[in-house]
């Protein structure tokens, strides 16, 4: 791997990492000595790994959602994170519950748009930004140029934080997840602040998955990531120590509905690309509208007309002044 694509690949990790700040301790009116490079060791070398004749780790389907629970374990935190790709649709979503906040991100790679939703519950806070150059890009889909055109990266990039051509070796069936014996690929990624092994659990193909009907379709399913490192940053040694848990794995169209793509109903995101135009109304047509008066604490049902595109209210049959009711 080239360092330029290695460094890609590590900031995608280290989204997940805090990078403790030096602090000063009481009574002291100096900062304590920073660690020197020197004390940074690589956990491996990527020339060790790709180099066997084992079974190639599985690919992930072009259209999937799925559950993951990132446990940091260096930091006593989990995430949840609830994600949708779309590599046919160009699209993708991630929810996340982090410290009991809730936020949802939308990626519209056609129109180069991202929407971040800060306050998903109650829908009332909309940010867009241009795709390309927001911060989440790494963290998740990736991004790639199709024919000069933006493209949503592969599932390999965004779920095992792999570059296409990060180095690979097949370790055998090793343990156990969550009860289903399962086979293990492990990978390093390494570079001058950076060394971590990342290992990929998928369960055994002969146990049957509930969401997977399709007798064609393959039962090894990715179902756990554990990852293990060292980083050195802003002159902060960090070891580091991640567990992705991964369930409710969904694949095939219906897994990433169209809904999950849209901006809630109701809610106006400043600044975005314009979408549909409003549609035309007829001319001519009549239907049935719901009136409420709060001054007379009324609701009431009436039929609204429209003679050359002005809207009047019906009553019982009867037209307004200057209407026409259509039958």
């Amino acid at each position: 791997m080239n360092r330029l694509g290695a460094l890609a690949v590590a900031s995608s990790v280290l989204l997940l990492l805090t990078i403790p700040p030096t602090c000063i301790a009481q009574g002291q009116d100096l900062p304590p000595q920073l660690p020197e490079r020197s004390q940074f060791e690589q956990v491996c070398n990527p020339d060790d790994f790709g180099v066997n004749s084992g079974p190639t780790i599985p690919p992930l389907p072009q259209q999937f959602s799925l559950h993951v629970e990132a446990n940091i374990l260096n930091k006593n935190r989990i995430t949840w994170i609830h994600e949708f790709f779309d590599e046919i649709g160009n699209r993708g979503r991630i929810n996340f519950v982090n410290d009991g906040v809730r936020e949802t991100v939308i990626y519209d790679y056609t129109n180069n748009e991202i929407f971040l939703f800060p306050n998903v519950d109650d829908g009332t806070d909309c940010s867009v930004f241009p795709l390309a150059e927001s911060r989440f890009i790494n963290f998740t889909f990736g991004l790639t140029r199709v024919n000069g055109s933006i493209h949503i990266g592969s599932g390999r990039n965004f779920l095992e934080f792999l570059s296409d051509d990060t180095p690979i070796s097949f370790i055998g069936e090793n343990r156990t997840v969550r009860g289903v014996p399962a086979l293990q690929w492990d990978a390093c990624i390494s570079n001058d602040n950076i060394s971590l092994i990342a290992s990929y659990y998928y369960n055994v193909e002969d146990w049957s998955y509930p969401t997977i009907s399709d007798p064609s379709a393959s039962n090894m399913v990715l179902s756990q990531i554990v990852v293990r490192g060292v980083s050195f940053f802003n002159n902060t040694l960090s070891n580091f120590y991640h567990v992705y848990s991964i369930f409710g794995y969904h694949a095939g169209p219906d897994s990433v509905p169209d809904r999950v793509f849209r901006v809630p109903t109701g809610l106006a995101c400043v600044g975005r690309i314009p979408g549909l135009a409003v549609p035309e109304a007829p001319r001519f047509f009549s239907t049935y509208a719901e009136r409420i008066e709060k001054s007379m604490n009324r609701v009431s049902v009436v039929r609204v007309c429209s003679l050359m595109g002005v809207l009047t209210v019906c009553n019982n049959g009867m037209k307004s002044p200057n209407s026409v009711c259509v039958s």
